[in-house]
């Protein structure tokens, strides 16, 4: 078991992570400012002190989700900076565009340009900083199972398809809970229409698995801890730091989608680990069973 020593100095580096991201998010804010680039609206009345108070504070927890990735990443500290970088740029910074952009008023058509730039900065100084503070356990990576290339082929449609069949399954679920909201436009919502949210989530899945494959194929641990550690940062980067800044919606909806997106998360994470990873059992490995 950790020692109390080793618990302070793990909670450390995972603090000054995080503040290495929250001191990159001004610098880049002033970058998007000076190059005329717009950004995303707040909705009116927001208390912009609070929501960067709140980011401040809920920093370290974008940290927490890459540390756990960090460590079973094997390779020199740039090479594993920049998939990590890369993984933290589609699912925190592509997706919080893409999820404004769609789902409410904030990011309208100037926003997108400047937002991309926006997030490159903090979520590559996160990446720079998780990777050297916590370094890689193995040198190398696991196996992948072998497979034909036609079986590669067809699991790595699966790992595409994943990600919108979760997300619509899991939206579905909550959606009696929050579409009147949606609909009504609170704090900036808006619900677009059918044909919009099915060719989005098709996009976002290639580019989750895009991002994520580095990852996957790198992995020097058991398919099942990826798993399980890959959901955690899905469930934050995607999701729980943004619902814990967001002041201007209402209590309610946040619980809501904090909980949606972490059992999609997690439900993805393993249908795409175990479409990629997890091996497959020849018939000759089968055990006959002895007749009763």
């Amino acid at each position: 078991m950790p020692s109390l020593s080793h618990k302070t100095a793990f909670a450390a580096r995972i603090v000054l992570c995080g503040l290495v991201f929250a001191a990159a998010m001004p610098l880049s804010a002033a970058l998007v400012t000076a190059l005329g680039l717009k950004m995303m609206a707040m909705p009116d009345g927001v208390n912009q002190q609070a929501v960067a108070l709140a980011s401040l504070l809920a920093s370290p927890l974008l940290a927490l989700a890459l540390a756990p990735l960090a460590v079973r990443l094997p390779g020199a500290w740039l090479v594993r900076a920049g998939w990590l970088a890369l993984f933290t740029y589609v699912t925190f910074g592509l997706n919080t565009m893409i999820e404004a952009r769609i789902f409410s008023t904030m990011a309208g058509p100037g926003a997108l340009a400047g937002m991309s730039v926006y997030f490159i900065l903090p979520c590559c100084a996160l990446a720079l900083a998780v990777a050297a503070a916590f370094p890689a356990r193995e040198p190398h990576p696991a196996p992948l199972p072998h497979r034909p290339a036609a079986a590669w082929a067809g699991r790595l449609v699966l790992a595409w398809l994943a990600f919108p069949a979760v997300y619509l399954f899991f939206g579905t679920l909550i959606s009696p809970l929050v579409v009147e909201q949606y609909r009504q436009g609170v704090a900036g919502l808006a619900l677009p229409p059918i044909g919009v949210i099915l060719a989005t989530q098709l996009g976002r899945g290639l580019l989750y698995l895009a991002s994520a494959l580095p990852l996957v194929v790198l992995w020097s641990g058991s398919w099942r801890t990826l798993a399980v550690r890959l959901g955690w940062a899905y469930w934050v980067l995607t999701g729980l730091y943004g619902l814990i800044t967001a002041f201007w919606m209402p209590a309610h909806l946040r619980l809501i989608h904090s909980l949606e997106i972490g059992a999609d998360s997690f439900a993805y994470a393993f249908l795409l680990v175990w479409a990629l990873r997890a091996a497959t059992k020849s018939p000759s490995r089968a055990v006959a069973q002895p007749a009763a």
